[in-house]
């Protein structure tokens, strides 16, 4: 089974963001022939790349990658190693260091501008994976087949909210202006699943007859006008366990009122 741990720290003055991901892979013995043996081939779009390494129980001394060749064609990334990646083990760890943008284009991690109580112009991050973007954001394997587990962290300033899929882990102060906030790990699933948001929020919360918690996230001083959907959410959310026989999959479900929205 695959699994991602992804480290994200978003920067809204220069609209990039850096990224740290450690992925553990199944090694495919059948397709280590030829030079597939020390390369990975994985999807990426608009990222740029510090470093790759891998590692694995065999050999636990990272092999550092001698070669990083990008395919904006193609939009892939492929990793070239000085050494063969090991027939001998079931999984190896690689770990990719890269940057990325804050785009403005509605997809992958992208910006969007919305005014706070105080009458200021600012700005929140959110992500549109779905169906080929989360390669905007990481290097993964951007397919709906290709599952995986999802830990998420990401590195913010102190006065901002972050949240994903899953419930908060832990909240670490690192200094008086900036905080690393760590999540639960996901289920298996698509890379185009995955969703994190980072910004000033207001929210009202209210909890299912099934013991979800429903969470309506609105920009500062607009709590108000999420009440409507936050009432909706609760009733389809216990209608949809009862109607298809088969609850929730997550202990919560948070909505979130995003000024800039593809869809």
């Amino acid at each position: 089974m695959n699994r991602y741990d992804l480290k994200v720290t978003p920067n809204f003055d220069t609209f990039t963001f850096d990224g740290d991901v450690a992925i553990v892979l199944t090694v495919q013995k059948d397709q280590l022939v030829g030079d597939l043996k020390r390369q990975v081939t994985m999807h990426s779009k608009e990222l740029c790349y510090v470093s790759a390494s891998f590692s694995s129980s065999a050999n636990p001394k990272a092999v550092t990658a001698e070669e990083i060749h990008v395919n904006l064609k193609a939009t892939t990334v492929t990793f070239c190693f000085p050494e063969d990646i090991s027939a001998d083990v079931e999984s190896i760890t690689l770990s990719i260091q890269f940057s990325g943008f804050l785009n403005n284009q509605m997809a992958g991690f992208y910006r969007s501008k919305y005014t706070d109580i105080d009458g200021k112009e600012q700005w929140m991050g959110s992500t549109q994976f779905e169906a080929l973007d989360a390669r905007r954001c990481f290097p993964c394997y951007d397919e709906p087949a290709r599952k995986a587990v999802f830990g998420f962290t990401m590195t913010v300033p102190a006065h901002l909210h972050v949240f994903s899929n899953m419930p908060e882990k832990e909240s670490i102060s690192l200094s008086r202006t900036s905080k690393r906030v760590s999540f639960l790990d996901t289920p298996k699933m698509s890379t185009y699943l995955l969703a994190f948001c980072v910004g000033e929020f207001d929210c009202v919360q209210a909890q299912t007859e099934h013991g979800v918690l429903v969470k309506v996230y609105t920009p500062p001083g607009k709590s108000a006008s999420g009440t409507f959907a936050l009432e909706c959410a609760v009733k389809c959310l216990d209608y949809y366990d009862e109607f298809f026989g088969s609850p929730y999959p997550l202990p919560k479900l948070d909505m979130v009122a995003i000024p800039e929205f593809v869809s």
